[in-house]
């Protein structure tokens, strides 16, 4: 059984393509997102560009938006979306969004709009508490960044979890690898299970607590989630 330990919605979207695809699927979230109350002041500088890391960050500014003088008057600036599903709740609102080549923190910083920052040039970042800060460190040495945290993660421990069943784990983030672990030793879940991860950085963190049985997915989308379990045959 494929585990997936995305939050929503992407739990929804993931899992109900895997059950299409014919595998048996265990949707269950390990990470609780939490809404944050954040200021756009009126008097914040127009920025070249908005950075937005994840789908939560970007729901986030779309449901400021309608009713922030603010925000709506930037809606003419670039906004770059690490990945496609952070970029789907943004294009209701009309902006220019750009996405890199990868869906990763080194995608959006080899980006070549990015390539010449000036010291003056103004960037908002949109992210969460204790977001990816490989983009944060980078930029802020090129730049003058804002950073605006827009949600928090709190791991979601499960009254039950069928850990004999689990074979393989869907997992997008650092803080899910994590969560996905806790909730596992929990149940006291053995080391016969596969991870697919997202990111190089999550296959690190991985390696780290000891998971041998692991692979990158091409992308974090669906099919290419399928495509990396049909490869390595983790479902059973």
């Amino acid at each position: 059984m494929i585990w997936v330990t995305l939050s929503e919605p992407s739990a929804n979207t993931f899992a109900a393509s895997l059950v299409a695809a014919g595998f048996p699927v265990l949707q269950r979230p390990v990470t609780r997102i939490r809404p944050l109350p954040v200021v756009f002041a009126p008097g914040l500088e127009t920025p070249r560009y908005v950075i937005c890391l994840s789908r939560h960050a970007a729901e986030q500014y779309a449901a400021h938006y309608d009713q922030n003088e603010r925000l709506r008057s930037v809606q003419s600036v670039v906004h770059v979306a690490i990945g496609a599903t952070t970029a789907y709740p943004l294009r209701p609102i009309g902006c220019p969004v750009v996405l890199p080549a990868s869906a990763s923190s080194e995608g959006i910083l080899d980006l070549p709009q990015l390539a010449d920052l000036a010291s003056e040039d103004n960037v908002w970042l949109l992210t969460g508490v204790a977001g990816v800060a490989t983009v944060q460190r980078s930029l802020k040495e090129r730049c003058r960044l804002h950073c605006f945290e827009l949600y928090s993660r709190e791991v979601d421990l499960a009254d039950d979890l069928a850990v004999a069943s689990i074979t393989t784990w869907v997992v997008g983030s650092v803080h899910g690898l994590h969560g996905a672990w806790d909730n596992w030793q929990r149940f006291g879940g053995g080391n016969d299970f596969s991870v697919v991860v997202f990111s190089e950085r999550i296959a690190r963190a991985a390696e780290q607590l000891g998971i041998k049985r692991l692979t990158v997915a091409a992308a974090p989308q669906p099919n290419a989630v399928i495509a990396a379990v049909k490869e390595f045959g983790y479902a059973r």
